[in-house]
């Protein structure tokens, strides 16, 4: 990986978490903790232009934007319910085949 694509994914990573901060704390409290990654993802973001930092908050704010509405959909809660209680099931039948097929 070239020097300038780790910056450019360390500077999207960057706006991309302080979306995420922003449209969970809509919902919730939430808080970033700063440690040296958020540093240096930090220090990443302040080397762009200000046309790449528009670029990237349109494009991370469109990815969770869109992940949250699939999370919340309410149809989407009914399928993830439904979803998770047979895989309470499938589990159960996988440890059963366990016996037989090898995995």
């Amino acid at each position: 990986m070239s020097s300038r694509s780790n910056v450019q994914g360390r500077a999207y990573e960057f706006k991309g978490l302080l979306v995420l901060k922003q449209e969970i704390s809509n919902i919730r409290t939430a808080a970033i903790v700063k440690n040296s990654s958020y540093t240096a993802a930090g220090n990443a973001w302040n080397t762009l232009s200000g046309e790449d930092k528009n670029i990237y908050a349109i494009s991370t704010t469109a990815a969770v934007k869109r992940i949250f509405d699939l999370v919340l959909h309410p149809r989407l809660k009914v399928i993830l319910t439904t979803l998770l209680q047979s895989c309470k099931v499938a589990k159960m039948i996988c440890l059963g085949l366990r016996n037989f097929v090898k995995f």
